[in-house]
């Protein structure tokens, strides 16, 4: 007769296998309930973990997978839910900052830049659960990590961080502009779009990393495009776009949100073509 030993899973391969799969249903059905309860499991396996061996790889899979189900609360209408994960991942991305300097240069690089990625999500969960002031107190925070190290993933950091403001800069120029005002932010709007399009390179060159780094990359230059059009620089306000475009077409079709977006980028492209063709018949032109 033979015996077979029964083998105990691998706990590690077990939580990343939860958050692989907590990753796919986020692309692939993001706002489904079997989306949140995969976040979920995957954030109870990572939390398992730290509290077996609390070491620095274990803190990194706990905040990934907190900003996870932090991210599919929000996005399955919950984001009043969304409170204790929030912050559990921030508290978790603290520690993260505050681990750096036990390892070398390039380990601290990589922690920085985790935990700026992180607050894109944490960011908008604040305004979710009813807590707008906290934002600030976050983005100073990821200001601070970024002055303490340098590498490419502090370099998109910065990036990350100098795209946050943008949006609400152009709504307040564009109101500007309407009421007649744009002698008073026309130099700040230039210097937006200069700091846009900084972000927009150093985005760039992670574009091709997943979803979400392209939707950053196209998502600072849809705001440079509208600061272009604040100033009304159409042309080059279209051609930023329609660098937005060419990147998120190749990734529209792996998920509703990412189509979505694309759809929007060419939604807002349109409107431009109708401003450029009034300009030209206003001229004359063909």
């Amino acid at each position: 007769m033979r015996w077979w030993k029964r083998s105990t899973p691998d706990p590690y391969a077990v939580s990343d296998g939860l958050r692989s799969r907590a990753d796919h249903l986020a692309l692939t059905r993001p706002e489904s309930p079997e989306a949140l309860a995969a976040a979920r499991d995957a954030a109870a396996a990572a939390a398992e973990l730290v509290r077996a061996v609390d070491d620095l790889a274990n803190r990194r899979r706990l905040a990934r997978a907190l900003w996870r189900e932090t991210s599919a609360l929000l996005l399955s209408g919950r984001g009043d839910e969304a409170e204790g994960p929030a912050r559990r991942c921030w508290e978790t991305c603290t520690m993260l900052l505050a681990m750096r300097g036990l390892g070398d240069a390039a380990q601290a690089d990589e922690l920085t830049g985790e935990v700026v990625g992180c607050l894109g999500v944490l960011t908008a969960a604040c305004s979710a659960y009813g807590r707008p002031g906290d934002v600030p107190r976050l983005l100073a925070a990821g200001e601070s990590a970024v002055a303490r190290s340098s590498g490419p993933r502090t370099e998109q950091a910065r990036a990350r961080l100098d795209v946050f403001p943008l949006a609400g800069a152009a709504d307040v120029y564009a109101a500007a502009r309407i009421a007649g005002q744009w002698p008073l932010v026309a130099l700040e709007t230039t210097q937006a779009i200069v700091v846009g399009r900084r972000a927009a390179e150093t985005l760039r060159r992670h574009a091709d990393e997943g979803p979400t780094e392209v939707v950053e990359f196209a998502r600072a230059l849809q705001l440079v495009s509208r600061l272009l059009c604040v100033s009304d620089r159409i042309e080059e306000s279209a051609t930023a776009l329609d660098e937005a475009i060419t990147a998120m077409s190749g990734w529209a079709r792996r998920g509703p949100l990412l189509a979505a977006f694309l759809q929007g980028l060419r939604a807002e492209r349109a409107g431009l073509d109708d401003v450029l063709a009034r300009r030209a018949a206003n001229r004359g032109g063909p």
